[in-house]
C-alpha cells in the first residue's frame, strides 16, 4: 500500500498498533505535517522526577503559545512527526543541523500547509539521559537529574505569553485596517488597552514592535495582500515559530526573567496563564514523585 506520509520515529519510541491507521484518512496535500500526541514513559533505571519536570516544561511552553493564540503551538519532537511528501520536497527535507532540526522543519512546513495535531493515538517515548546532542530531551533530563534542586527548574515567566497574546492581537488589528502608516501601531496599541497612552503594556508592545521591525513587515504585507485575510497570512509567515521564540526570549531578557517551577506552582493563581489538563496531570505526578524529598526554596530564579 502506498502512502504520501513520511513517518519519523526514534530508538526510544514505542509506536501504537494503530499508528499508520491514523495517517491513512489524512491523505491530502493541504496538510503539511501531522503531530502525534505523546506520553513519556518512566524508566525503572531513572528517577522519575527529572523526566516529569521536563515533560511539564514542554507542555507549559506549547500550551502557553496556544493560549496566546499562536498558530505555532505544537510540539516539535522529531519522533512525533509525519510529513506529507509533497511538502517535504518543498522545504527540501530536514535541515542539516546538530540539533533542533525538527523545530526548523516544522517552522518551514507551517508556511506550506497545515500542521495538524492529532488527539490520538499516543506515541510512547521512553525516558532517557543522553549527551548525544547539545540540547534537547536527553541533555535536559540529564541536567535536571544532576541538579541539587530539580524543582527549581526555570520556566518562562507566564506574562511572556500574556504579552505574546497582546502582540498577536495587535497584528490582527493592524491587518484589518484599510491602509498602513507608522502611526497606526501606536494607535492600535492604545486601543488594546482602552486608549491608554503611557501604560506599561503599551510601552512594552511599542518596544517589541520596534525591536522586531513590525512596521517594515506590515508595509510589506499591505503591498502583498489585498485583503485582511491575505495580510494576516503574510504576517503569520513573517512572525513564525522562530520569531515567536525570539519574542519570548526578548521579554525574558528585557524585563520578565524566569520563574522556577516551585515558585510558579505556589503563585500561579496570580498570573493570567491558565493550567491545562495536561499540565495539571503532570503537576500531580511531580508532587507525588517529590513528596518524599525535603521542602525546597521557592525563590524566583533570575535571568542573569
Amino acid at each position: 500500500m502506498q502512502s504520501p506520509w513520511i513517518a519519523n520515529t526514534d530508538a526510544d519510541v514505542k509506536l501504537p498498533s494503530d499508528y499508520f491507521d491514523a495517517l491513512t484518512p489524512l491523505s491530502t496535500t493541504k496538510i503539511a505535517a501531522v503531530i502525534f500526541p505523546f506520553t513519556a514513559l518512566l524508566s525503572d533505571k531513572l528517577a522519575p522526577l527529572p523526566t516529569l519536570l521536563y515533560d511539564f516544561s514542554l507542555h507549559y511552553y506549547v500550551d502557553g503559545l496556544a493560549w496566546a493564540g499562536s498558530p505555532y503551538s505544537y510540539q516539535t519532537i522529531g519522533s512525533t512527526i509525519a510529513v506529507h511528501f509533497n511538502h517535504y520536497a518543498q522545504v527540501r527535507g530536514f535541515p542539516k543541523r546538530a540539533a533542533a532540526e525538527d523545530f526548523y522543519i516544522l517552522n518551514k512546513l507551517a508556511k506550506t500547509g497545515e500542521i495538524k495535531k492529532l488527539k490520538h493515538p499516543h506515541i510512547n517515548i521512553i525516558a532517557r539521559h543522553s549527551d548525544r546532542v547539545p540540547f534537547g530531551t536527553g541533555p535536559a533530563v540529564s541536567k535536571l537529574a544532576q541538579a541539587d534542586n530539580p524543582l527549581a527548574m526555570p520556566l518562562y515567566h507566564p506574562d511572556c505569553f500574556l504579552y505574546l497574546k497582546y502582540f498577536l492581537q495587535l497584528q490582527t488589528s493592524l491587518c484589518q485596517a484599510e491602509n498602513f502608516a507608522q502611526d497606526n501601531i501606536q494607535l492600535h496599541c492604545q486601543r488594546l488597552f482602552n486608549d491608554q497612552t503611557n501604560s506599561p503594556q503599551v510601552n512594552t508592545l511599542l518596544l517589541a514592535a520596534e525591536q522586531f521591525k513590525l512596521a517594515a513587515a506590515l508595509s510589506h504585507c499591505f503591498k502583498q495582500g489585498a485583503t485582511p485575510a491575505a495580510r494576516t497570512q503574510h504576517l503569520q509567515h513573517w512572525f513564525d515559530g522562530f520569531k515567536t521564540l525570539k519574542f519570548i526570549h526578548w521579554l525574558r531578557d528585557q524585563q520578565l526573567g524566569m520563574l522556577n517551577f516551585q515558585y510558579w506552582l505556589e503563585h500561579q493563581q496570580e498570573y493570567a496563564l491558565p493550567i491545562t489538563a495536561a499540565m495539571q496531570s503532570l503537576i500531580k505526578q511531580i508532587q507525588s514523585s517529590a513528596a518524599a524529598k525535603p521542602v525546597f526554596s521557592s525563590t524566583p530564579t533570575s535571568n542573569n
